[in-house]
């Protein structure tokens, strides 16, 4: 009995130590915990700028067991799986907002993840149209907001300004969202002043900066603002303005209007260096006289102070109602056989009034008997009545004598009627066949035989084409053959019937066609046969 009980105990014994070594077993490893600080910052697409970039970084997790990878999700779809703690992605849709989830992967699980939002955007554009108007050591800076805001809007502006004293530069006030005043400035001091515009990317994407504009601070009126003409004849044209921005330290006591045009300063019946038509200081618009029809004026209006003149305002531009003005630049843009194309652009002044027509004049220079200037008039337009007609800026004139050349002129018309010739003509000579020779008679010899006589071709065609000949066919059969004679007999006709006889003129170079061809229908009865 005592035997069999110390064998239950050794072996409860033995289980218990089994327990034992079960429990004194390592605890599981745990998975890694989140990665931290995650970040998605926008940047410059090195391969192509315009599709938007988002550069991914974060840390590794602090609890848990190191992770072996990172796996990166965009909008819960895997982008990539990375052992290091950084990527780039790309591509994504300019202006869309995206989620983007960083999980850590170890052997033992994967972690909870971190995630981050940021909109895909690019660089703006630089802002247009910078406009700074000087006021008394300050200066109104103004512009208009870019073209492209690289994707989202624009939530900032960043107003720079230098000079050469040194020295941090005073900042800009804000007054609208495209305006601001910056003040603590010097008088008398040239400042280069810029405008760069960011969107959500911030200072990790700026973008470029504007056009530089100078600003210089004084006490003098800027420039009258909204300079415009508010009436116009075929002489004349009444200007309006509105006061200055800045009226300066002193009181305004009078305004100088100047006119000048592509010519210089101009004024009527007077010709000053500068002329100037002075107006007193509550005057907001002023009627001139005595301009010349079809020439384009830009007007300039300053105020004045007893101290100093203030900032001219030149943006108000007039061009008088009257004919047009000589077209320019007439070229020729190519030659062929029997042809010359023309260009040619619209005379300075036109008029105040676009052409509706031109005129094209083909005058050849030391003509040969029988070739006479030539006239064209084509509309601007197509109309119905000419629907698949029109010369403008350009005609291919057709039909011209090969050989021979010619002197190119337009003229354009409007309302008013025409306007001057082109003072600087083109010159070009066509090229190709002969011209064709003129039939002068089909004399019967014979029921069976008539002589046909012609006049040489004006030209050979061209400079360097070789020798002409002539060759005569009857029902397009040859019966003279490169000749160099003007007189060809045909025998072998039946009587009373009619034959179609052509001569045809030939150089070496370009041969013969159509163009260099003549026709005629002859017949042995004596009353059919005549002479063209």
């Amino acid at each position: 009995m005592l035997g069999r009980s110390l064998r239950t105990i050794a072996i409860a014994f033995a289980a218990t130590a089994l327990v034992t070594v079960g429990v004194a077993t390592p605890a599981q490893a745990q998975a890694p915990g989140a990665p931290v600080n995650l970040r998605a910052i926008p940047a410059e697409n090195p391969i192509n700028p315009a599709q938007p970039l988002i550069r991914l970084r974060w840390q590794a997790p602090t609890t848990g067991t190191p992770p072996l990878a990172y796996k990166v999700f965009v909008d819960g779809k895997l982008f990539e799986t990375t052992r290091g703690t950084r990527a780039n992605v790309t591509p994504l849709q300019l202006g869309t907002t995206y989620t983007f989830e960083v999980r850590a992967v170890a052997a033992a699980g994967t972690s909870k993840p971190i995630q981050v939002q940021r909109m895909a955007v690019i660089a703006p554009t630089e802002p247009l149209n910078l406009d700074v108007v000087p006021d008394n050591r300050s200066l109104y800076v103004a512009w208009e907001a870019p073209l492209s805001t690289g994707g989202g809007t624009i939530a900032s502006y960043v107003v720079r300004t230098s000079s050469f004293r040194p020295g941090p530069q005073p900042p800009c006030e804000t007054i609208t969202p495209t305006s601001c005043k910056i003040s603590g400035l010097t008088n008398g001091v040239h400042y280069d002043v810029t405008v760069e515009a960011r969107n959500s990317a911030g200072t990790f994407l700026p973008g470029p900066e504007s056009l530089p504009a100078i600003g210089i601070p004084n006490f003098r009126p800027s420039g009258p603002r909204d300079v415009r003409v508010i009436a116009a004849g075929s002489t004349t044209a009444t200007l309006a303005w509105d006061l200055p921005q800045h009226v300066g330290t002193e009181p305004i006591v009078g305004y100088t209007i100047s006119l000048f045009n592509n010519e210089g300063y101009w004024f009527p019946n007077q010709a000053p260096e500068y002329p100037q038509i002075n107006v007193g200081p509550d005057v907001r618009s002023f009627r001139l006289t005595g301009l010349a029809p079809g020439l384009q004026y830009q007007f300039g209006v300053q105020a004045y102070t007893d101290v100093a003149p203030g900032a001219m305002t030149v943006n108000a531009m007039h061009n008088p109602l009257g004919l047009p003005g000589k077209p320019a630049l007439v070229e020729v843009t190519g030659v062929g056989n029997t042809t010359v194309n023309l260009a040619w652009e619209d005379g300075d002044p036109n008029g105040g009034i676009e052409p509706t027509n031109y005129r094209l004049t083909a005058t050849p220079i030391n003509p040969p008997a029988g070739v006479l200037t030539e006239q064209i008039e084509c509309p601007v337009k197509a109309s119905q009545a000419l629907p698949d007609f029109e010369c403008a800026g350009g005609y291919l004139w057709m039909r011209l004598v090969n050989g021979v050349t010619y002197s190119f002129t337009v003229a354009a018309k409007n309302a008013f009627g025409w306007g001057p010739t082109s003072n600087y003509p083109a010159f070009a000579t066509p090229e190709g066949p002969p011209p064709p020779p003129l039939i002068t008679a089909a004399a019967i010899l014979s029921p069976t035989t008539i002589a046909l006589t012609w006049d040489a071709s004006a030209t050979a065609g061209g400079p360097d084409v070789g020798a002409i000949t002539y060759t005569v066919t009857l029902d397009d059969a040859p019966v003279c053959r490169d000749i160099t004679v003007t007189t060809c007999t045909i025998t072998g006709l039946v009587p009373n019937q009619d034959y179609d006889v052509k001569v045809m003129a030939i150089n070496e170079v370009f041969g013969g066609d159509d163009f260099s061809s003549t026709s005629l229908i002859v017949n042995t009865n004596p009353i059919q046969v005549g002479t063209p």
